[in-house]
């Protein structure tokens, strides 16, 4: 009789053993190889709104504004930089569903429960759109009108503010103060105001116009106290709202302007439809969105984010165009050196805030400048070089650093 052949016990588990650690050698590969698409994708995204901001400039003979608001009315916010662009991404059916006329607060339910594709980089896993029981319950409170919204889409996608996060004009009409340092550091956008590209004095390829907002669990939001003017407090995590949400960076694309201070006290809030180069890319946790609404004409940057020594150590905040860029802070940045740096006495404090630039592709951030090119820069990039090549007016002389 012929005797069968088969496996033995142990080859069977070489064989198992082997299978494993092909297994384990070529998931990470799989992993790169999946982000690597979600990144061109990402890239992808932001030259679609280059072409829009292109289309939008040839029809308008200017940008847009990041967004736009009753002068009068700092807190009457009409529609974002977002929604001005939806007809050159094929939205104009969502377009024509917003009523120009009413604040952003009084759209169809339909409109904040939208969710662009184009608006959301692929490698963000925050929900889209977003359920929020607070921003529901408010705009039940404000009367707005029936049915209400509970679902809200978002955009990982803002426009740059420039090295400032202040939000003064004063009371947003263009071109705001011509005062310095806020007019040469201003970037493209603001509320009510945007520019032409001859405006843009730095040169189009070498001026960032948007760049990445990463939201969801993996950017939580700082506090603040809304009777602290000295932003002790704004370095601390505030992790949840009143209702006992999480807040996190996320920004609704139909939401304007940031959170006012007359909310702060129901604990929202958000990212904005803006960002600043104030703080380094990826700085984690991200600064809340912050609107001080009797500091409408406070032009100054905030007093949290300015370079500052504490026995002899200087803390990275981020600093003005034209000063030395910061060095790494020794000992390491703790909550409680950030909260003593916060509480020195600076000259000029501002009272606003602004969200920093952040991605959740590895080691950096995509940025779209004004030509319509895409970069990814690096986290580590020179602080200096990276404030400069955020603003439009700064008449700098920069390079964007080769990748």
């Amino acid at each position: 009789m012929k005797k069968s052949r088969a496996f033995t016990l142990v080859e069977l588990l070489v064989v198992i053993a082997i299978i494993g650690v092909l297994v384990a050698l070529l998931l990470p590969a799989i992993q790169a190889a999946r982000e690597a698409a979600r990144r061109a994708s990402c890239s992808n995204n932001l030259k679609q709104f280059g072409l829009a901001l292109s289309s939008y400039h040839d029809s308008l003979k200017t940008f847009p504004p990041g967004g736009c608001v009753d002068p009068a009315h700092p807190t009457d916010a009409k529609a974002s930089g977002h929604t001005m662009l939806l007809p050159y991404f094929e939205e104009a059916g969502l377009k024509g569903l917003y009523n120009s006329s009413n604040s952003f607060l009084a759209q169809n339910p339909a409109v904040f429960a939208t969710a662009v594709p184009i608006f959301v980089c692929p490698s963000c896993a925050s929900e889209n759109p977003l359920s929020d029981l607070l921003i529901t319950g408010l705009l039940m409170a404000f009367s707005a009108p029936m049915p209400y919204p509970t679902a809200f889409g978002l955009t990982n996608y803002t426009f740059s503010k420039g090295v400032t996060d202040a939000w003064c004009g004063p009371a947003f009409t263009p071109p705001g103060t011509s005062a310095a340092p806020f007019f040469t550091e201003r970037g493209m956008y603001d509320i009510n105001w945007g520019m032409s590209s001859r405006k843009v004095t730095d040169g189009l390829s070498k001026t960032i116009a948007m760049g990445e907002g990463a939201g969801g669990a993996n950017w939580p939001l700082t506090a603040i106290d809304p009777g602290d003017k000295t932003y002790v407090t704004r370095i601390n995590v505030g992790a949840n709202d009143s209702l006992g949400q999480p807040r996190n960076a996320n920004q609704l694309w139909i939401m304007p302007i940031p959170v006012p201070d007359a909310l702060q006290g129901t604990g929202l809030r958000f990212g904005c439809v803006m960002s600043c180069t104030l703080e380094p890319i990826n700085k984690k946790p991200v600064t809340d969105s912050f609107l001080y609404t009797s500091g409408i004409s406070n032009c100054n940057s905030s007093l949290g984010m300015a370079p500052t020594i504490i026995n002899g150590v200087k803390y990275p905040f981020g600093h003005a165009v034209g000063t030395p860029p910061p060095v790494p802070p020794s000992p390491p940045v703790t909550a409680a050196t950030l909260a003593a740096a916060a509480a020195v006495a600076y000259a000029g404090t501002g009272v606003h805030a602004t969200p920093n630039f952040r991605s959740d592709h590895s080691g950096g951030c995509q940025f779209l400048f004004a030509d319509a090119s895409v970069h990814f820069i690096l986290e580590s990039i020179d602080m200096l070089t990276y404030q400069q090549l955020s603003t439009a007016m700064g008449n700098e002389t920069v390079v964007i650093p080769d990748q």
